[in-house]
């Protein structure tokens, strides 16, 4: 079964408090993916290619070229997988909390199919999970 994603800017769910960080949406909401499966940045990238509003602004598949490219070009929202092939989505998240003046302040949506492969069902199912900010 592939992964499924379904995005709108019109009607979003956040979590508490996480609203009043979303600026207000402009001509477009600049948009990274950060994945290393040939499949899911074709679908991912495909759908957020045609969401009115986005610039999606492509995809890497490791930690390094992440941090690269949000030091380079910053954007609003990354897309991130926890698996990568190299280094991982928790080095990201670990790096955009310790030097936000240098990688900005995207919000975050972290993808991982880890939790189904370690339950034994390995239909290729993906969780999405919004996370929020820390507090300062």
């Amino acid at each position: 079964m592939p992964c499924v994603m379904a995005l709108s800017l019109s009607n979003p769910v956040y979590p508490e408090g996480e609203a009043a960080r979303i600026p207000i949406l402009r001509a477009m909401f600049k948009v990274l993916l950060i994945e290393d499966s040939l499949l899911l940045q074709d679908l991912v990238g495909g759908i957020l290619g045609e969401v009115d509003g986005i610039d999606y602004r492509g995809c890497v598949d490791s930690e390094a070229d992440a941090l690269l490219h949000m030091e380079e070009f910053q954007v609003e929202l990354v897309i991130i997988d926890i698996e990568l092939r190299q280094g991982s989505g928790i080095g990201v998240l670990a790096a955009l909390q310790a030097e936000p003046e240098r990688y900005g302040s995207p919000l975050k949506v972290v993808l991982t199919n880890y939790a189904h492969a370690r339950a034994g069902n390995t239909r290729g199912t993906c969780t999405c999970r919004v996370v929020p900010a820390a507090e300062d």
